[in-house]
């Protein structure tokens, strides 16, 4: 089993699409914020069953942990593999949410596959419409979850696939401008969608405060649904929106009403 860390990590990330009955099985949230607030090993074996019905969350992390899972090392013997890496590991996680180098491991095959495979079905995207996007992918697609929300759209019904919502869906980086007693006043960027296509804008806004309660002036917290998910560093806030603009170039311009 992953690290109880980690595991924490990918519950707060989805704890807030859950709580608004976008993604996941229902009232998973709950049992996310109890293990949230007190770990242990029978509720983060709870958690990570829930997390793994996730129609979208889960096949993109097992993609990415199956990718770079076989690496080369110093003295490797011929024929010997390396350990693997989970779904829920902490590089992996990472990759997925903030952005990292383990998503160049990933081919345009390996993408489409999944898209074909997973994404399509009762309660998911039509047959046509996943062969569409299936075909149709970037030549180097980064699955972060901005690649997600900017190519895919949601691939449920429970949200409209409109500016306003794919802007919230993002995850990204803001800094601390103020701290108020349940919100915080941050500096961050939005979804602009302008001559044919999208683009980032500075933007000043209110957040909830989320699972950042101890966070200050100054520091950088990752926000997902307009709520604060956890203090990162500013190297952390750097690779969520270099991801995000790499993926800018992958959004699909057909989803706004």
């Amino acid at each position: 089993m992953p690290g109880i860390l980690s595991l924490v990590r990918a519950c707060k990330y989805s704890y807030e699409p859950n709580r608004l009955g976008y993604c996941g099985p229902e009232h998973a949230n709950e049992k996310f914020l109890s293990f949230i607030q007190n770990p242990s090993g029978q509720k983060g074996e709870e958690a990570k069953g829930l997390l793994e019905k996730f129609p979208a969350l889960y096949p993109y992390l097992s993609l990415i942990a199956e990718k770079n899972g076989l690496q080369p090392f110093a003295g490797q013997k011929p024929g010997e593999k390396t350990a693997s890496l989970e779904p829920f590991d902490s590089e992996v996680i990472d990759a997925y949410w903030l952005g990292s180098k383990l998503l160049e491991k990933v081919e345009r095959k390996d993408v489409e596959n999944l898209i074909l495979s997973k994404f399509s079905g009762e309660g998911l995207l039509p047959k046509n419409l996943a062969g569409e996007k299936a075909r149709n992918l970037p030549e180097k697609p980064l699955i972060s979850h901005s690649f997600h929300v900017l190519y895919m759209n949601f691939i449920t019904k429970k949200v409209k696939p409109i500016l306003k919502n794919l802007d919230s869906c993002l995850v990204k980086g803001a800094k601390v401008e103020e701290a108020k007693e349940k919100s915080f006043s941050v500096k961050t960027y939005s979804l602009l969608h302008e001559s044919g296509s999208f683009k980032l804008r500075e933007k000043k806004m209110k957040i909830e405060k989320g699972f950042c309660a101890k966070a200050i002036k100054g520091d950088f917290v990752s926000t997902h649904w307009n709520s604060a998910v956890e203090i990162i560093s500013e190297e952390e806030n750097g690779s969520i929106k270099n991801y995000l603009e790499k993926n800018l170039g992958s959004a699909k311009r057909d989803c706004l009403e």
